[in-house]
């Protein structure tokens, strides 16, 4: 799991609904007035200038991860996603830092998860799901 910094990712990335759009005829997300499918770092901004969430696209479609952000710039939620579907892990934390959400994925399906509450004591596990 790498998570950027909100300078890589106001360098490297386009700002959603500014530079980016989604097309629901095609279901791609596009560079605004090409139509061409987007490829890069697209995110969002709270109206504080922190980074809402960023996410990798190629060819027009979530991929590689996506970070969504609390408004004090700590992260919400990790997300591995491949062709738009969530692949690998999906990580959850409190506004503290705190972990409190872990489960892997394979194809959008869970496959095992861990949850703790606000203090870090584990509350919840499964190692499959059937």
């Amino acid at each position: 799991m790498n998570i950027l910094s909100k300078s890589e990712i106001l360098t490297n990335g386009k700002e959603f609904s500014v530079d980016i759009g989604f097309d629901p005829y095609t279901g791609l997300y596009i560079e605004m007035d090409t139509e061409k499918p987007y490829n890069g770092i697209g995110y969002t901004l709270f109206s504080n200038g922190e980074i809402e969430s960023y996410t990798y696209y190629a060819n027009g479609i979530e991929d590689i991860h996506t970070v969504e952000f609390y408004s004090n710039g700590k992260p919400m939620t990790y997300c591995d996603i491949k062709n738009g579907v969530g692949d690998g892990e999906i990580i959850k934390w409190n506004e503290k830092g705190i972990m409190i959400y872990w489960a892997e994925f394979e194809a959008d399906v869970q496959k095992r998860f861990k949850e703790w509450n606000d203090n870090g004591e584990l509350v919840g596990e499964k190692s499959s799901l059937h």
